[in-house]
């Protein structure tokens, strides 16, 4: 770029200042990106257009054409005097950049647009919902519009815009003249559709092949169009709000041609979830990534939160978008934003049931539940919701599977928001269908949950005993006498944190519920199903055991050979979110075998338990809880049993000064 040249474009943008550099950012929009009409100024934007090769030293029609259309008079002089003093011949030349017909019409009807209390811009902030924002002038205003497709180059687009101007600046916009403004005014609501405007403003069967139509064209020419190309046609006018509905009439579906669509016209609901329906059949078959839809399917989600069709459609194309073997190929940025899309259509939706399947199959994917970050207390209530609203297996095992994974990793005080009767009566209900069905992979599913439920949750044990689960539990151990595939453990981690609770043990050591006697069967097995019975046997210990004082000591004395059986296992993981309820244990001293089981668990998770970081952090856990006070005392005692004594003393080496 010549000095001469640079001059001139400096010369020119300085005819912009202040306000007037958004006028010329809005003349410019359909010539440049949108990033670089965000962030250039008057200069910026003429040198982005030089390097873009749409204006050049000899060719400044663009600059003519915004002078005369703004009635600019500096700029005005700055172009004759550029084209008066440089002595080479201008000429148009292919690529240039141009002010379309429509965006002159625009202009001339921004120019009127009233900005005072009570006007225009008032109306339009209010009706596109814009106060989020800020805006202060139109011209922000209609940018901020155009770039989120609310006001596109089409005959509806433009008349709900209109709808909020006033006389003037909407008979300019849509080309009427007073007697026709005033014919349709005197036709009331029944009367004829505005005329269209000398700039033909287009509509989406004329926009949507990549050529616009013109009026009058006939059946013939149209099908020569591109096979390939959608046409669409209004099969309904203008509703209340200015909504159009639109149907596929001829033509081959295409995927490029629907992404299109839905880029150019996201702003109308119906026509969305048209061409959402199209990229359904489109997408079953997808079998490679594909970002750039599922980032598109969220933006349609997120326009139109509250439209149902829309959501169901594309909560689908998602489904399709997701499958397993293509899900661990998506950034972890678009599957989260995706699960907060989805869980909001959950919650906007409880009822829909079609769209609560769609939601599921996408959570219910390895990657997503494991991976993904979330609200885990929103995902586990949205999936436990359906559970209640609809009795279909599948879901029912979508929704169990997913709860099962999250619910682990909600806070112990969303855990007890979640712990409510209605749930723990709906999760025990599926234990006695499933239980009477043979069911045993979704009984594993449902014991999972409420073992993780139960954790620390006194509130939750509480509804659980007074449910009658406890016997229910007991019911399934003896139902399931050789079952290898039950997961007794959850069981058996369900009645170790009731055990916890010291107002409830008495109901497990009633002899009519028989838990003793299975106590004493899941003893003799392998760890860790003799861990957590252990456990039980250990919180028990202190309560009342009546009649059964006799077992209390038999089974005890077994614990103690149990206890020194184990070898250190290495591939369990053993989770303890406070050592609190081991604390009370450490202090039995009339029972060794309490004492050691306390002892154990600790060493165990204190050196291996899975990793070394975990480790190291139930270390840093038992200093700041005082659980190395209560070791050092009991080290001490006169009373400790050698054992005891022998495992305490390697605890406490392991731990750092």
């Amino acid at each position: 770029m010549d000095d001469t040249f640079r001059d001139f474009l400096s010369e020119f943008s300085n005819a912009f200042p202040g306000i007037k550099t958004l006028e010329l950012r809005f003349l410019l929009h359909d010539c440049l990106p949108l990033g670089v009409l965000s962030t250039s100024s008057g200069m910026g934007l003429f040198t982005e257009l030089n390097d873009r090769g749409h204006i050049a030293y000899n060719n400044v029609n663009i600059m003519s054409e915004i002078a005369d259309l703004t009635e600019n008079v500096s700029a005005k002089g700055s172009v004759n005097k550029y084209k008066g003093g440089v002595g080479i011949q201008f000429e148009s030349r292919s690529g240039e950049a141009s002010i379309s017909s429509y965006r002159k019409t625009l202009y001339k009807a921004m120019v009127n647009i009233t900005e005072h209390d009570g006007g225009d811009l008032g109306n339009l902030i209010g009706f596109y919902n814009l106060k989020p924002y800020g805006f202060n002038n139109k011209w922000d205003v209609v940018f901020h519009l155009e770039k989120e497709l609310h006001l596109t180059n089409i005959q509806t687009s433009i008349k709900t815009f209109a709808t909020r101007l006033n006389e003037r600046a909407k008979r300019i916009l849509l080309g009427q003249t007073d007697d026709e403004c005033r014919t349709q005014q005197s036709a009331g609501d029944g009367g004829a559709h505005c005329s269209s405007s000398p700039t033909k403003l287009t509509t989406p069967d004329q926009q949507v092949n990549g050529a616009t139509c013109r009026d009058g064209v006939g059946d013939s020419e149209i099908k020569d169009q591109e096979q390939d190309s959608i046409f669409l046609k209004f099969v309904d006018s203008l509703t209340k709000e200015v909504d159009i509905v639109y149907t596929m009439v001829t033509g081959r579906v295409t995927e490029t041609k629907v992404l299109e669509g839905l880029r150019r016209y996201i702003w109308s609901a119906n026509y969305v979830h048209t061409l959402l329906c199209r990229l359904d059949n489109l997408t079953k078959s997808s079998s490679e990534p594909r970002p750039d839809i599922i980032e598109l399917m969220l933006r349609c989600m997120r326009t139109h939160s509250m439209h149902l069709e829309v959501q169901r459609t594309a909560s689908a194309c998602l489904c399709n978008l997701t499958k397993p073997n293509v899900v661990e190929r998506v950034d972890l940025s678009i599957l989260k934003s995706m699960v907060e899309l989805i869980l909001q259509a959950m919650r906007n939706f409880p009822k829909e049931e079609q769209l609560q399947k769609n939601a599921l199959i996408v959570m219910f994917k390895r990657r997503i539940v494991q991976e993904v970050d979330m609200d885990y207390f929103q995902a586990c209530t949205m999936t436990i919701n359906c559970l209640f609203s609809f009795d279909d297996q599948i879901m029912t095992n979508m929704a169990l599977v997913i709860n099962a994974s999250l619910i682990q990793r909600i806070s112990t005080k969303q855990t007890s928001e979640f712990c409510t009767r209605r749930n723990v009566q709906k999760l025990l209900q599926i234990v006695i269908k499933e239980k009477a069905d043979n069911n045993v992979e979704l009984l594993n599913r449902t014991f999972s949950i409420i073992a993780s439920l139960s954790d620390e949750s006194p509130s939750f044990c509480e509804i659980f005993v007074n449910e009658n689960g406890v016997e229910l539990f007991i019911e399934i151990l003896q139902s399931f006498p050789n079952e290898t595939s039950l997961d007794i453990s959850s069981l058996l981690n369900t009645f170790s944190n009731i055990a916890e609770v010291e107002n409830l043990r008495h109901f497990l050591l009633r002899q009519d519920i028989g838990l003793i006697e299975q106590l004493w069967k899941f003893l003799e097995k392998d760890f860790p199903v003799s861990l957590f019975t252990a456990g039980i046997i250990c919180h028990l210990s202190s309560s009342n055991w009546g009649s059964c004082y006799r077992q209390r000591i038999a089974i005890l004395n077994a614990l103690h050979s149990k206890i020194l059986s184990w070898d250190d296992p290495e591939d369990a993981v053993i989770c303890y979110t406070s050592f609190s309820p081991l604390f009370p244990l450490l202090e039995q001293y009339d029972t060794p075998a309490v004492q050691l089981f306390a002892v154990w668990t600790l060493n165990y998770v204190c050196t291996k338990n899975g990793n070394d970081k975990q480790a190291s952090d139930n270390c840093s856990m038992l200093q700041e809880e005082g659980g190395v006070d209560i070791l050092r005392r009991l080290v001490s005692s006169p009373d400790v049993h050698p054992d005891v004594y022998a495992l305490v003393h390697k605890v406490l080496q392991i731990l750092p000064d």
